[in-house]
């Protein structure tokens, strides 16, 4: 599948399906056009690419060229800017503290939807876990 012109027609929860799990299996210029689609669809497409690459086992080199192609289109996303910065800790090798994790929660609190930020979160400390739900929860009220 040509994720880049796929992209213009898939829903975000069709986007994530395809790379759930499975992004780190894509050759380089699928990951590369996996970038770009999720850029067309939503920030929250765009934070489970995020997400996958924290979690995966990509080259490091890779890994910051995919975050830096992320970050020339979201930067100005406050969910966006504050996951980069969290992910480009991780793939440095540098430990994510509570500061850093908190502005991602208090950013994602900000952006109803962005599901994937709080995945983020929870990979890199499982005891933000209740945090992340009450997050979620309050999105529900939202709805109501």
């Amino acid at each position: 599948m040509d994720l880049k012109t796929a992209g213009r027609q898939m829903t975000e929860e069709d986007f994530i399906d395809s790379i759930d799990a499975s992004f780190c299996q894509l050759t380089p210029l699928e990951r590369r056009e996996a970038v770009e689609c999720a850029s067309a669809i939503s920030a929250n497409a765009v934070l489970m690419v995020l997400y996958e690459i924290a979690v995966g086992d990509l080259p490091r080199a890779e890994s910051l060229d995919l975050i830096d192609r992320v970050g020339r289109k979201w930067l100005a996303t406050d969910v966006v800017s504050c996951a980069l910065a969290i992910v480009r800790a991780l793939l440095e090798g540098q430990v994510v503290d509570d500061e850093a994790l908190q502005r991602l929660l208090d950013a994602s609190r900000a952006s109803p939807g962005a599901y994937n930020a709080l995945g983020i979160i929870e990979a890199c400390d499982e005891r933000w876990s209740e945090r992340c739900s009450q997050c979620l929860s309050s999105w529900g009220a939202l709805r109501s």
